[in-house]
């Protein structure tokens, strides 16, 4: 049966595919791969792609289908399971310090999802026999100092700060500044030496219609109802306009310089 779950797998596009156990149910763990080459912008890699929710659920969805699986619960992202230890626990990676997984053919640049059997058992996997190299150069370079040597600070975490809503303070303003970066943050993955020489997404639907960067004029005359209608297939769309509309005029210089 597991040969037969990873087979339909690779059929469908996905080639890391595992098995993990937790508690008494056997749990299917896909990756998505999204890294692409040479495409830069202000926004975080994982937000350039279509929203993966809906992209990664309708594999896992088609997967369970061709496997004639019924009595399963299927999840992209949002879950009450600990999607990167099932990952470890299933082979696909290791956690770095960085505290993402990080697989061996992708690097950190995967998303996770999970395909719960309610009435179906099988073996685990195996967790691979590597370990973060533990240079720490994503604690060095993160921006707002958010990860330490053994703890992670939210609040200081610029991908969380791009997603606040209300007023930033001059030192979150700087730190879009800094990074030139109005959603979300790659540093401790672009930082990493495991990043290096990855493969690019195998997955079609991350390879299409692509948005690297969001400006003013992306929203200029747009309603909340226009803008959700407009990015109703993209992740960055949960958190509404206003706060994007915000972190642009932090990057495009429309703050008062006093502010700034």
């Amino acid at each position: 049966m597991k040969e037969k779950i990873k087979a339909e797998a690779a059929k469908l596009g996905i080639d890391c595919c595992g098995i993990a156990n937790e508690g008494d149910k056997s749990i299917i763990v896909c990756l998505f791969p999204y890294y692409i080459e040479g495409i830069k912008g202000n926004i975080s890699r994982y937000a350039m792609v279509p929203d993966y929710h809906i992209v990664c659920k309708k594999y896992l969805l088609k997967l369970s289908e061709n496997l004639n699986i019924k009595d399963c619960e299927v999840y992209a992202d949002v879950s009450p399971y600990d999607e990167r230890k099932l990952a470890f626990n299933a082979g696909l990676g290791i956690i770095g310090k960085n505290r993402l997984l990080i697989n061996e053919k992708y690097g950190s640049y995967v998303f996770i999802g999970l395909i719960v059997l309610n009435s179906i058992k099988l073996e685990s996997d195996l967790p691979i026999k590597k370990e973060c190299l533990n240079c720490g150069r994503c604690i060095k370079n993160c921006p707002g100092k958010s990860l330490l040597e053994n703890d992670f600070i939210k609040e200081k975490c610029l991908s969380d700060i791009t997603q606040r809503k209300g007023e930033l303070t001059i030192a979150e303003k700087n730190l879009i500044i800094k990074t030139g970066v109005v959603w979300g943050c790659d540093v401790c993955s672009q930082a990493c030496p495991m990043n290096k020489n990855i493969l690019e997404t195998p997955i079609l639907d991350f390879k299409i219609n692509i948005i690297s960067s969001l400006y003013l004029k992306d929203f200029e005359g747009l309603s909340n109802k226009d803008f959700l209608e407009k990015y109703h297939d993209r992740a960055f769309t949960w958190r509404g306009k206003k706060v994007l509309v915000r972190n642009c005029g932090v990057l495009e210089g429309c703050l008062p310089e006093d502010e700034l």
